[in-house]
């Protein structure tokens, strides 16, 4: 199991001052779980993290958003560089399963209806993946960022799934 996430990165940004904020160098650390994961396991984990984090505190979505796209960039960027495989399809399985996991084991906030959207949404994401509906998926900041960089071009497709959501008792 890859479980890198954002909480596994230091910046050091110069001297600390407001006024100073140049990336002098990044560092990587695990300090619970370091092992080999599919490609699609690994960024998937780091993807979701980011993902929870701009969904529930959207508040401050848009400070989030340029500095987690970038992060996607990147990391998507060298895996693909290094010519490992990005199989966007099984990274977002991956990743709405651990929203669904992660909201439901260990939610973000007491609010079940926001926890019943993010799950709802979750869902949806599974689906538009295996429908392939790129374009759809790509209004989601995000998911747009893994989208540019694995070399998708966004399309609409025909095929469409009717799905019905209802959330049980979260709690259970």
């Amino acid at each position: 199991m890859g479980d890198f996430w954002p909480g596994n990165i230091m910046l050091s940004l110069g001297d600390g001052s407001s006024a100073n904020t140049e990336l002098e160098a990044i560092f990587v650390f695990d300090w619970e779980f370091a092992t080999c994961a599919p490609t699609a396991f690994d960024l998937a984990h780091f993807a979701a993290e980011l993902w929870l984090d701009a969904r529930f505190n959207s508040q401050q979505g848009s400070q989030h958003g340029p500095l987690s796209q970038a992060l996607l960039s990147a990391m998507f960027s060298s895996y693909r560089g290094s010519g490992l495989d990005i199989d966007m399809q099984k990274i977002i399985y991956y990743l709405a399963g651990h929203v669904c996991c992660f909201v439901k084991y260990a939610p973000r906030t007491d609010d079940s209806d926001l926890n019943k959207t993010v799950l709802g949404e979750a869902v949806l994401m599974m689906v538009r993946a295996k429908e392939e509906r790129w374009e759809e998926l790509s209004q989601d900041p995000i998911i747009n960022s893994m989208l540019d960089v694995s070399g998708i071009t966004t399309r609409q497709t025909t095929q469409r799934t009717a799905i019905v959501l209802v959330p049980n008792n979260l709690t259970e």
